[in-house]
């Protein structure tokens, strides 16, 4: 069996009408995928603290518990989902075109990196928050097709 996949990808935002424009204008922001390694990273369950110790370890050490056990220990009021969307976007995002920010005075600054980006972030906030929910979702496709 064959297995066909894409290493990156180019997300089109649908923010003010951009899908609207002609395809040469619109805002596109290229990505790669993050590997199963690199996704923990970002996305992942923490322990809530208590002093320098998390309870985890308190756990750990007072009952010298394995890791399985630990977590099963552990109810979901002592744990948090974590998703570092900012976290991802700035991990995947390679390249943005087409977008530019005007400031009162009049210039202009063209945004072509993701780290530009997140400098002008005020003036966008509904498109972050587009970018990064895309980021939080997107994963490598596989045609597993024979």
């Amino acid at each position: 069996m064959k297995i066909h996949y894409k290493k990156s990808d180019t997300f089109i935002p649908e923010w003010n009408d951009n899908k609207k424009l002609p395809k040469e204008e619109q805002i596109k922001f290229h990505h790669r995928f993050l590997t199963t390694e690199e996704r923990k990273k970002y996305i992942y369950w923490e322990d809530y603290t208590e002093g320098q110790m998390t309870i985890l370890s308190a756990l750990a050490v007072a009952e010298k518990l394995s890791q399985a056990e630990q977590e099963s220990a552990l109810s979901k009021d002592d744990r948090r989902y974590v998703q570092d969307s900012k976290g991802i976007a700035l991990a995947i995002i390679t390249k943005v075109e087409n977008l530019s920010l005007v400031g009162e005075d009049g210039k202009e600054t063209k945004i072509a990196d993701i780290a530009t980006f997140y400098k002008g972030i005020d003036a966008y906030t509904n498109l972050r928050a587009e970018l990064e929910n895309y980021c939080l979702s997107v994963s490598a496709r596989a045609d597993t097709k024979n």
